[in-house]
């Protein structure tokens, strides 16, 4: 549901992107057809009022001269001067008037009149131009190239509209296939259809190109992981069968060990005895063997699971103590544990056994005499448990190696199979903790576990 909603959302946002486009081309488009003729209006204007400031200067200084010409005559030869003035002014109007009365002159109808200089009292000469076009006094040519102004840019924004439109259908095209790729739904056999030969063109055919290849590895991707899903089943299959058949039979030698040490099938001479739990003990230790390397491999893998439940690990690390003492006292070695009597926490309390168990036999193994497990309250909540030895410490050249799986030991003499400490951070990091070593300066080690307080139940 969420991956349909995430597409949806984006197909709309892409739609919205190729609107903005499409506008964006438009808009642009005509605001240079719109400043294009802009121009060509503030040309025409200006144009127009320069004719007609030329006109009126022309006509102001035709109407000065046949007034000067007009005043120094009689009244009855004013006319005839005027008349020659309007025809060396041609094609300009020059007319006398009178009390606002035309004498004479050489109007032809429709004229402005710009200009006018006084002949006498009552009587002026005026000059006018020919009938001007709605812009003014434009010439003809400006007109035609107003025109033409007007139709490229009809044009442009034509040719424009049509550019915007294909280039956001091919765009949106592409979206749209890469969005259901994206969901899984599109194949290289529905390849976008190339509409053109420009850089659009290509583009869209480099995204065919490249669904092609999409498609191709896709598939390969698809066969390899049907291959690793077949060969990790198998793999799990013989691994839970390698156990079962490495497990039953020392089950069943432990099994008659006990039998035969229970006296059931009579008493066993001391002797008898001593060979019997030798038997037993190395059942038991193949047995831990068989469960430390399975459990190893499991948690490489990630599939071993906990079981947390609320514990208490003070009461888990005094049975740990407690079983170790006997080890220890085997070996010389003294065991104390300090802390509060009880530490509350969500964990595994096996998983969480088996972890200090070996860190504690870890340490009696190598110890100088004496072991310390120390409780106590971790910052911002959960606990830490340190183990502390007095053996000969750790070189510092192994403490890197130290929780590798199958490193053994501090000596050379040290025996095991190298499992346990690498289990144990195993165990301690699935409770979301840490596990640290430390080597004292004058001899001993310390391994610490740093536990979180856990979700409550």
């Amino acid at each position: 549901m969420c991956e349909r909603v995430r597409g949806t959302s984006v197909e709309a946002s892409a739609r919205r992107r190729g609107g903005v486009l499409q506008r964006v081309v438009r808009a642009a488009s005509v605001a240079a057809t719109g400043a294009v003729l802009l121009a060509a209006t503030v040309g025409l204007a200006g144009g127009a009022m320069a004719q007609r400031a030329e006109a009126r200067a022309r006509g102001e200084r035709v109407a000065t001269a046949a007034a000067a010409r007009a005043t120094a005559l009689p009244e009855e030869r004013r006319c005839a001067a005027v008349e020659s003035v309007a025809r060396a002014a041609a094609p300009d109007a020059v007319r006398l008037v009178e009390r606002g009365v035309t004498r004479c002159g050489t109007p032809r109808g429709g004229e402005k009149f710009v200009a006018r200089a006084p002949v006498g009292a009552g009587v002026v000469v005026e000059v006018g131009t020919s009938p001007g076009d709605p812009w003014g006094e434009a010439s003809p040519l400006m007109l035609r190239l107003l025109v033409v102004l007007l139709v490229t840019g009809g044009v442009g924004v034509a040719a424009s509209w049509v550019v915007a439109r294909d280039i956001t259908a091919d765009v949106g095209a592409v979206t749209a296939q890469a969005e259901r790729m994206a969901r899984g739904e599109a194949r290289a056999l529905d390849p976008v259809a190339v509409r053109a030969r420009d850089e659009v063109g290509a583009l869209v055919a480099a995204f065919n190109r490249l669904q092609e290849r999409f498609e191709e590895e896709g598939a390969l991707h698809r066969e390899a992981l049907g291959r690793l899903e077949a060969e990790e089943a198998r793999k799990e299959a013989m691994v839970a069968t390698l156990r079962h058949e490495l497990r039953t039979p020392l089950n069943a030698v432990l099994g008659f060990a006990d039998l035969l040490l229970s006296g059931v099938d009579g008493e066993l001479s001391p002797s008898q005895r001593e060979d019997v739990d030798a038997i037993a003990q190395a059942g038991r230790h193949r047995r831990r063997l068989v469960d430390d390397v399975f459990d190893l491999s499991a948690m490489a893998n990630g599939r071993f699971s906990l079981h947390p439940e609320g514990c208490d690990l003070a009461a888990v690390a005094r049975e740990v103590v407690r079983e170790a003492e006997g080890v220890g006292r085997s070996r010389g070695v003294t065991l104390a544990l300090d802390g509060p009597g009880e530490a509350p926490l969500r964990a595994d309390p096996v998983a969480l056994r088996r972890a200090l168990t070996n860190l504690v036999l870890n340490a009696v193994e190598h110890a100088g005499g004496h072991v310390r497990v120390a409780l106590a309250p971790r910052e911002g909540g959960g606990w830490t448990v340190a183990v502390q030895d007095n053996g000969p410490g750790i070189p510092a050249g192994e403490l890197r190696r130290l929780f590798r799986p199958f490193e053994r030991g501090r000596t050379a003499e040290a025996r095991g199979a190298g499992l346990g400490l690498a289990i144990t951070l195993g165990l301690v990091e699935l409770h979301g903790g840490t596990l640290s070593a430390h080597a004292g300066a004058e001899g001993g080690s310390t391994f610490t576990v740093s536990l979180p307080q856990g979700e409550p139940a």
